[in-house]
């Protein structure tokens, strides 16, 4: 009985034999990269953050340095594993990075936004009487001043939209009331350009006139503002009669005045231009 339990027994032999094959067994199985996970986790991150463009850039910046890193680590050692997580870390960081290089130039947009807000949320802006904005609503409505401006070139660059826009107006809209078309017009140097229009009978027209009339009054103004503004500056044309805002378009200063930029987007929100409109004691550096 005791021999044949000495004969089943393993041999020394044999139980280093079965550690060392477990020791490989474990060796060989592929062990998770933990940077191909992060870029992954930057990827993922990258695409909600593109509404702020600028996070979004570095987001996908990490995801991409991060791939690039696991993808070298991935084919130095065989043994770990996380080739496809990093490429969809990659794929991720290069989409959102180029997307947000993309969308940067309205993030300085959306910064005014956000300035305009705290102005607001603090009562220096929209609202509250005297500021700079409703000022300038208050001049044109009143018509005490068809054409105005921050400054003797932007009261120009107004002169000018308000006679062409006007001509136009009358000319191509047959039926209507002859109107003087009034205009605002704000140089803003390095932050852009802000054009206030008041088209008094805007709400008479229907749907494919003031289209038409809103197209006009865009281009007008670029043609109007070209050399006495930076070409890709920041423009800001809004359209409203006596009663309401018909229309807030943002894009660039032209670079010609032969091929117009067009709008880069179209939406009604007066924090967009409360920011040019500073008041009268941030108002004397633009002249």
């Amino acid at each position: 009985m005791a021999s044949s339990t000495q004969h089943n027994r393993p041999s020394n032999q044999e139980m280093r034999r079965a550690r060392v094959e477990a020791q490989e067994n474990l060796t060989t199985e592929p062990l998770p990269l933990k940077t191909a996970g992060i870029s992954w986790m930057f990827g993922v991150m990258s695409a909600p953050l593109l509404l702020l463009p600028p996070a979004g850039v570095v987001t996908g910046l990490f995801a991409i340095v991060f791939g690039h890193i696991a993808k070298f680590k991935i084919r130095k050692y065989p043994e770990v594993s996380g080739d496809g997580v990093a490429t969809v870390g990659l794929l991720l960081g290069y989409l959102c990075f180029v997307g947000g290089l993309t969308l940067l130039p309205t993030a300085r947009m959306q910064a005014k936004v956000m300035d305009g807000l705290v102005k607001s949320f603090r009562g220096h802006t929209v609202g509250q009487s005297g500021s700079g904005l409703e000022l300038a609503e208050q001049s044109l409505l009143s018509a005490s001043a068809p054409s105005l401006g921050n400054s003797d070139r932007a009261r120009k660059v107004a002169d000018d939209i308000c006679q062409s826009v006007t001509k136009l107006r009358n000319e191509s809209f047959q039926g209507s009331t002859p109107l003087e078309v009034q205009v605002h017009v704000q140089l803003k140097p390095n932050d852009g350009v802000c054009v206030l229009a008041v088209i008094p009978d805007m709400a008479e027209f229907d749907d494919l006139a003031r289209k038409a009339l809103l197209n006009l009054v865009w281009k007008q103004s670029q043609r109007a503002a070209f050399g006495n503004c930076e070409p890709g500056e920041q423009f800001v044309v809004a359209v409203r009669d006596r009663v309401r805002y018909h229309s807030m378009e943002f894009g660039r200063a032209t670079k010609s005045p032969d091929r117009i930029a067009q709008p880069d987007s179209a939406f009604i929100d007066e924090t967009m231009l409360a920011p040019f409109f500073p008041g009268d004691t941030d108002d004397a550096d633009a002249e």
